[in-house]
């Protein structure tokens, strides 16, 4: 029973830490995506390729 009480309370200090790693994680990996989006659409502006699809 103590075990448990002890890996409980320990489990419990460290939730906090982990979920704001995870939310780090998380915009990074957005922030990277975002930037992975920009710099393709502007090697397809540089290769001349622009706006696929109808204009106007």
């Amino acid at each position: 029973m103590e075990i448990t009480l002890v890996i409980l309370i320990v489990v419990s200090a460290l939730v906090p830490s982990i979920a704001k790693m995870m939310d780090s994680v998380a915009y990074r990996n957005h922030a990277a995506g975002q930037a992975e989006i920009i710099r393709a659409k502007r090697a397809g502006e540089k290769d001349g390729e622009g706006r696929v699809g109808r204009s106007g």
